[in-house]
């Protein structure tokens, strides 16, 4: 066997373990949940002592949305605050569409498109404000046909019609003015039959029903109100008794979206600093804090929600799942210590529930307030189900990494120096070759092979060993051992019974008088090394999966709560 196929054989489990661990950095990388903060009018505002605890809070491993982060993926992704644009921008727009047109009438098609695509930009960040007016929507639609008559007339009517339809997008209800040529309004008819044909459309669902609908600023009906339309990203709002919700995002693809539009929930979010929920009274703030928070975690597509609740006391935090459930709760004082503060969050990080408001700290059940579950819920993006719970694949422990990338590290090294030493070894072979006894420094030349071999076998069984630790520790919890684990376990078996007959095969061979370099060590070592990793990861699969919280029966858990005239038992039976 070739001194290269000893290397591929010893590298195969060091390519599963970057592809494992590229899995961990990924699943490191995704929030166990999302920070919301739900006061009343009028409250403090949140100690910053807390938020820097909770600033550095993990979850599963992975840290928390929250902050400017957070409120620039709810922005980003789900909805923001209604623009505002002035009159100069409506000038502006006017003004650079009549640039345009001119540019393309006088075929100055490079200055044309250039002014366009520029426009176009522009305008798509406020696409809601723009067109709300008749005048920048005409605008908008001008300048974009404007482009769509200079592919016409530079014979290339394929790419007009893609990009009236991408016009279409941008201005779903208007029809072109009588600046444009006959051929425009043509294309613009195909384009609208086109359309009529699609699948994909969006159907807007407002809480409460019965509310004017806009898609990209332009008011096209009444909700629910369905309507056809190109791919590619959407502006959707609505507009209740005169209050306008925020505006919500949506990327399109071929199949049809429906969005949701809480009207309650737009009314009372806000997105500056942090994600926050501002209700008029505590009362409302009781009935629907958490179904709202709730709501902004499913939205953002993470498993949990931790809530920092303005309560008579001070101060509590809930983590809540999404399935609505208040796993653990703290309490803290209105203006805590930083030590109460670590305690409280400590706890919480522990899963224990704790209230250091008093004088002295004090187990407490958590949190139990009812949910509304027949409360409307917010799903703004195109139907995408978010689990749950968190995916048992994608936990792992800082421990686990750590040992996992340690282990894999010192298999690399000791691969390096086995491959240099099989290098060596063989290359002493080659002077054996022809030698004889009475060769010159044959001694010497057998003291090399010897000892290049034994280092050569130390080295390749050490990086077998550390790899497969390291592609043990590093594997992910599987509450299912998948499928190509199993082929690569079936590989690795295959390895390894190679390495052993090669191994003990040609024994007969080193009781006689066969060449050392046909001894089979070296090369039985390094398929037995690049076997066992692989043989071992779908067993580590197996045995982590049957000891996964998810297959195991609940644990029986209980505690209670003495209140007035009232006990309240909570157990996980």
């Amino acid at each position: 066997m070739s001194r290269w196929l000893h290397v591929v054989v010893v590298l195969a489990p060091l390519l599963v373990s970057v592809f494992e661990s590229s899995w961990v950095t990924r699943a490191a990388a995704q929030p166990s949940g999302v920070l919301v903060v739900a006061t009343h009018e009028g409250s403090p505002p949140v100690p910053r002592a807390l938020l820097t605890e909770i600033a550095g809070l993990r979850f599963d491993g992975a840290p928390l949305l929250l902050g400017g982060e957070a409120v620039a993926s709810y922005r980003d992704t789900v909805s923001r605050e209604p623009s505002r644009l002035g009159a100069d921008a409506f000038d502006e727009l006017s003004q650079s569409t009549r640039r345009a047109i001119r540019h393309v009438a006088l075929r100055q098609t490079e200055e044309a498109r250039t002014l366009i695509a520029n426009l176009l930009t522009s305008a798509e960040r406020a696409l809601d404000a723009l067109n709300r007016e008749e005048q920048g929507a005409r605008a908008v639609l001008d300048a974009c046909l404007s482009l769509a008559r200079s592919y016409l007339e530079n014979g290339s009517p394929e790419q007009a019609e893609e990009h009236a339809l991408a016009c279409r997008r941008l201005v779903p209800d208007l029809a072109p003015t009588q600046t444009h040529p006959p051929e425009i309004h043509e294309l613009v008819r195909q384009v609208d039959a086109r359309l009529s044909r699609m699948r994909a459309s969006i159907r807007v669902e407002s809480e409460p029903s019965g509310c004017a609908v806009f898609v990209n600023g332009r008011e096209l009906g009444i909700s629910p109100f369905e309507i056809r339309a190109p791919q590619g990203s959407y502006r959707l709002q609505v507009r209740c008794d005169d209050e306008e919700s925020r505006v919500h995002s949506l990327l399109l693809g071929s199949e049809p979206a429906v969005v949701r539009i809480d009207v309650a929930l737009d009314r009372v979010l806000r997105t500056d600093q942090q994600l926050a929920l501002v209700y008029p009274d505590a009362p409302a703030l009781e009935r629907q804090g958490h179904e709202h928070a709730r709501a902004i975690a499913r939205s953002l597509q993470v498993p949990s929600v931790l809530t920092i609740v303005r309560v008579p006391e001070g101060w509590r935090v809930d983590r809540v799942a999404v399935t609505g459930q208040v796993e653990v709760s703290t309490w803290v004082a209105v203006s805590p210590t930083v030590q109460s503060a670590t305690l409280a969050i400590a706890a919480l990080r522990e899963r224990r529930s704790l209230d250091v408001s008093g004088s002295e700290p004090r187990e407490r059940a958590p949190y139990r307030g009812a949910v509304d579950e027949s409360a409307p819920t917010v799903e703004v993006t195109p139907p995408a189900e978010m689990p749950a719970e968190p995916e048992r694949a994608r936990r792992t422990t800082p421990t686990r990494i750590a040992l996992g990338i340690t282990s894999t590290a010192i298999g690399f090294g000791a691969l390096a120096a086995g491959i240099a030493f099989h290098v060596r070894t063989d290359d002493a072979a080659d002077a054996l070759d022809g030698a004889s006894r009475l060769t010159p420094g044959f001694v010497g030349l057998v003291d090399d092979f010897d000892q290049a071999r034994r280092r050569s076998l130390v080295f390749t069984s050490v990086s077998g060993v550390a790899l497969t630790l390291g592609l043990s520790w590093l594997a992910l919890d599987r509450e299912k051992t998948p499928w190509w684990s199993w082929v690569l376990g079936a590989a690795g078996l295959g390895s390894t019974v190679v390495g052993v007959i090669s191994v003990l095969g040609d024994r007969a061979c080193l009781d006689q008088d066969c060449s050392r370099r046909e001894a089979p060590e070296t090369a039985g070592v390094a398929w037995i090394a690049g076997g066992l990793p692989l043989l071992a990861l779908p067993f580590v699969q197996l045995v982590r999966g049957s000891r996964s919280p998810s297959s195991r029966q609940p644990e029986t858990t209980l505690s209670w709560l003495i209140q007035h005239d009232r006990i309240t038992l909570v157990g996980n039976f």
